[in-house]
């Protein structure tokens, strides 16, 4: 099921972020240079990919021994933003971030499932925000083209590509031994439940 996605405009009054958090609790909005920005509706890709990755990741950290998934409608609070990712991804010696209703500060890795009216502030303004605010590793699923990228912060605060190995593989650098078959992704069903959890104990095992 597909829904009409509203348009990315910002409300004309300035507000705090203390003042955002109590009035956006209608809907799915963010927080930009002191506006309120709502956000639209999603479709049912975006849905299904959002879940496999936050599914992922749970039972990454699960089989790990450490962190937490945190997924939309959770703000995440930078310099001069409050944003929704669709996935975070908390480490286990930052778990003292997450507040009772936001992350203060960078999750270790965060994940944007780009939609229709989503490229630019997803590729664009959120790609900036996220280095600047020392976000470790930022991935972009993107349906629309079929593709992910996949940055990694360097050590001068600066978001680097994450290059594929030769068969396609992605292996991040925050997350020990997380890979993922890039290549062969839209080729096949998103995995369901039961198969993202052998998914993720067959990347552990390797």
């Amino acid at each position: 099921m597909t829904t009409l996605a509203l348009p990315d405009t910002k409300t004309a009054e300035t507000v705090t972020f203390e003042e955002f958090l109590t009035r956006s609790d209608e809907g799915s909005a963010e927080w930009e240079d002191g506006r309120i920005v709502p956000m639209g509706s999603v479709t049912e890709t975006h849905d299904t990919l959002t879940r496999f990755f936050d599914n992922a990741a749970d039972v990454y950290l699960r089989l790990t021994g450490g962190g937490r998934v945190v997924s939309s409608r959770f703000t995440m609070k930078l310099q001069r933003s409050g944003r929704e990712p669709d996935v975070m991804i908390v480490k286990q010696e930052n778990l003292s971030r997450i507040k009772r209703t936001y992350l203060d500060g960078p999750a270790d890795v965060v994940i944007e499932v780009i939609s229709e009216e989503s490229v630019d502030r997803d590729r664009g303004r959120k790609f900036i925000e996220y280095e600047a605010g020392k976000v470790k590793e930022y991935w972009i699923v993107d349906p629309l083209r079929q593709e992910m990228l996949f940055y990694s912060l360097n050590d001068e605060g600066i978001f680097q590509p994450i290059p594929l190995n030769e068969s396609g593989i992605f292996r991040s650098v925050v997350l020990p031994n997380f890979t993922l078959d890039v290549r062969n992704f839209w080729k096949q069903p998103v995995p369901d439940t039961f198969d993202t959890v052998s998914l993720v104990q067959r990347m552990l095992a390797t």
